[in-house]
């Protein structure tokens, strides 16, 4: 029987004909494939693309996905949050979520808009290029005590992006964007809206050296039905590679 591929033209997947790929499709894809495996019932863990993944998919499924685990969620300040972080009258965790997040905004996201407006022209002729793209993109992203990098590990995840051209991958945010993941330069306008609001039960994992660290349980309750917030003080961005053991001792 043949399965859906999510996340084509990633690693060793097929190439997809159409530039339509986006959360709301991937999320099908992989309730699709758990169908197809005979678990009409499942529980999830994201990050990343992964974890806003999830919420479309929660919604689109509530009766299949049971409840999930997120290690990366990050929530809009509103004009109440931001007047009180004016008149510094932000909790700690609050400015220091606050903050974090800004700094990302206007320092660090530039390469999103490239690959959201021009995903198909990026570093695509230089594989050493794309390679130094995307260190450059990992090394502001995880916890420097527990994590060496090797040159052979550069490559090898760079190489998992180029086996099918980094299309795949980098087209994803235009579709994000087009889904509405997207805003400008905000990130994670997702939740409290219909579409995605995360009725199941669901909690989350924060790591220190990921852009989200910081947020309160309260925050998070607008994005959904959120129960439990593990906080961890090691470990980053890519936990799952990082620090595995605190990952899967939360899940």
């Amino acid at each position: 029987m043949s399965s859906p591929l999510p996340f084509p033209a990633s690693g060793f997947r097929q190439l997809l004909n159409t530039p339509d790929l986006a959360p709301e499709e991937a999320g099908h894809a992989f309730n699709a494939l758990m169908q197809q495996l005979h678990y009409p019932k499942y529980v999830m863990q994201g990050g990343d693309f992964g974890a806003i993944i999830m919420q479309y998919q929660a919604v689109s499924y509530p009766g299949n996905l049971v409840s999930a685990l997120s290690n990366f969620c990050i929530v809009q300040s509103n004009a109440t949050d931001l007047a009180r972080f004016a008149a510094n009258e932000t909790t700690p965790d609050e400015t220091e979520y606050m903050t974090r997040l800004n700094l990302f905004t206007k320092d660090e996201s530039g390469y999103r808009i490239i690959q959201e407006t021009q995903p198909l022209t990026i570093l695509t002729d230089s594989p050493l290029g794309f390679a130094m793209w995307i260190y450059s993109l990992m090394r502001e992203s995880v916890d420097p005590l527990p994590t060496t990098w090797t040159p052979q590990e550069i490559i090898t995840w760079s190489l998992m992006y180029t086996i099918q051209g980094p299309y795949g991958s980098t087209r994803l945010y235009n579709g994000m964007l087009r889904e509405g993941a997207f805003q400008g330069l905000g990130v994670g306008n997702l939740g409290g809206t219909p579409k995605t609001y995360f009725k199941q039960p669901v909690a989350v994992s924060e790591f220190p050296y990921d852009i989200w660290f910081g947020l309160p349980l309260n925050w998070v309750q607008r994005d959904g039905n959120v129960k439990e917030r593990y906080v961890h003080y090691k470990g980053g961005h890519f936990a799952a590679w990082e620090v595995p053991e605190l990952l899967a001792d939360d899940i």
